[in-house]
Parts: structure tokens; C-alpha cells; sequence
């Protein structure tokens, strides 16, 4: 079982969960993933996904942005517009380990 795959708890078929590369920021906040195999899918819990739906449309993700803006030139390297590539770079190395630890469960349909 890799890193960034899901076992699906029906088929036992690995899923992808980088399957699109939205999903790294997208995935916690309630997005569905579905195994190819049997169509069943899965998501986040509903309160993390309530959370996390407000960290990402309400703005709140430019708070760690800016503070690793302002970590990394405390250290005085003279980046200019550099440093906000670096920093999304490492925002979005974060925002991955986030996607792969996220636990997902089968989505309960309601009939």
C-alpha cells in the first residue's frame, strides 16, 4: 500500500488520492474520491471537511502563506519575489503530507 493510496474497504482495489492534483488542496475540505473498480467512494469526516471548507474559501490559508513568507526572509537571504515562490513550494509540500494523513471513510449515500 503506498503513501498516497486508499484501499477501498469493498473490493480491496487501491485508490489514488493524488488522482487529481486539486485533490492536495481539495481533498480535506469534502471531495469525494472513487474506487474504479466498484464506484464506491470516500471522503473526509464532515467536520473536518466543515473546517477545512472554511479554511480554503474563507481565506485562511494565506495566514500560514504569510508566515512562512515572514520565516524565511527572518534569516535575511535577500530573496525578492523569490521568497513567495518558496513559500508556496513549502506550503504546498505541507498541504500534501495534510492530503496523505487526511482519514477517509466510505461515504454513506442516503436513500
Amino acid at each position: 500500500m503506498g503513501i498516497y493510496t486508499k484501499k477501498c474497504d469493498v473490493c480491496e482495489e487501491e485508490m489514488n488520492k493524488l488522482s487529481s492534483l486539486s485533490n492536495i488542496y481539495f481533498l480535506k475540505t469534502g471531495v469525494e474520491i472513487k474506487c474504479l473498480n466498484c464506484d464506491t467512494s470516500y471522503k473526509t469526516n464532515k467536520i473536518i471537511a466543515f473546517l477545512f471548507f472554511f479554511y480554503t474559501w474563507g481565506g485562511l490559508w494565506l495566514a500560514p502563506l504569510f508566515l512562512i513568507v515572514y520565516l524565511i526572509d527572518s534569516f535575511n537571504f535577500n530573496f525578492g519575489f523569490e521568497v513567495w515562490l518558496y513559500a508556496f513550494l513549502i506550503y504546498t509540500i505541507i498541504e500534501f503530507f495534510i492530503m496523505i494523513y487526511i482519514p477517509l471513510k466510505k461515504n454513506e449515500e442516503k436513500k
